[in-house]
């Protein structure tokens, strides 16, 4: 049990990258050497309102997330990163709570957190 434990702990300080598969990427398209920071969401530039979107600051980086918003060019390809599963977990219970009457959560707007 003890070595179970270690296990889980071990995981939870590890990577994770959740891809809703919905958007096709060619091969070797999405690298590891490109993820940086805590949280990572790669992007392309397409047309419609039914992406997740991304405006990002000055700096290049999101200050905004919204799901079926337009509120930039930037649409996610549906591949999330985030540093640590612990993380995502923590970010997930903030946004989300106890609010288990939602038909859909979705990923991209805990970005926000």
């Amino acid at each position: 049990m003890v070595k179970r434990k270690r296990q889980c702990s071990r995981q939870k300080d590890e990577p994770l990258l959740i891809y809703n598969i919905d958007t096709y990427v060619e091969p070797g398209q999405l690298k590891p050497e490109l993820i940086r920071g805590a949280g990572f969401i790669p992007c392309f530039t397409a047309e419609g309102t039914h992406w997740s979107f991304v405006k990002l600051g000055d700096d290049g980086k999101a200050i905004e997330v919204r799901e079926k918003d337009r509120i930039s060019n930037h649409c996610s390809i549906g591949a999330y990163y985030f540093q640590s599963a612990s993380l995502y977990s923590d970010l997930y219970k903030n946004f989300y709570g106890n609010d288990s009457g939602r038909l859909e959560q979705y990923i991209a707007p805990i970005y926000n957190r």
